[in-house]
């Protein structure tokens, strides 16, 4: 995701991939078997890049960067509403007043 996000910038020159996933270090080298492989080298191909393994313990960007998917569908699942805003749409549908205003 992050290389489609900055594929503007990263297409100028080579960049370095590090990982924590032992066997994408050699994923140009690889028979793509999977879906998911082939649609990695597809975004990948046309840039110039190089992936370097590097385990997880020391790889810290990584695993906070591999996290970040799950928090947005968390936050998109859980919402919070003022208790507030439907006391004054309450308000709205029974003051006479306010309904002559709004006609």
């Amino acid at each position: 995701m992050a290389v489609e996000k900055w594929k503007h910038y990263l297409q100028r020159q080579e960049f370095v991939i590090l990982t924590d996933h032992k066997s994408l270090s050699y994923l140009s080298e690889q028979n793509l078997h999977s879906e998911m492989q082939r649609k990695a080298m597809t975004r990948l191909m046309g840039l110039q890049f190089k992936i370097v393994y590097r385990k997880g313990r020391d790889n810290i960007a990584a695993d906070a960067l591999s996290r970040i998917q799950h928090l947005n569908i968390l936050q998109s699942v859980s919402m919070v509403k003022q208790d507030w805003i439907h006391v004054v749409l309450n308000t709205y549908a029974t003051d006479s007043r306010a309904q002559d205003l709004l006609r």
